[in-house]
């Protein structure tokens, strides 16, 4: 549930940024516990689209996500 709860808020960030084609969101759990819960494939997918550095794409998408929200699924940090 909160996979997708994740997943989702990252989308409706994306949406923000633009008009973009659809790219699969993935929301897994990292191998290594030092990289967090939960880690997504979203800034380097749409790095490429954008033509932009992966971790400029992250801070715009960390923007537009709104704490509020992610605290209301348990997430305390992006």
């Amino acid at each position: 549930m909160i996979k997708s709860d994740i997943k989702k808020s990252i989308e409706s960030a994306v949406k923000k940024l633009g008009n973009f084609p659809i790219i699969e969101v993935l929301v897994e759990v990292p191998k290594d516990k030092t990289h967090g819960d939960y880690s997504t494939n979203v800034a380097l997918a749409f790095s490429k689209l954008l033509k932009k550095n992966p971790t400029e794409v992250a801070d715009k998408i960390d923007k537009e996500i709104s704490s509020n929200v992610l605290k209301n699924i348990g997430i305390e940090k992006v």
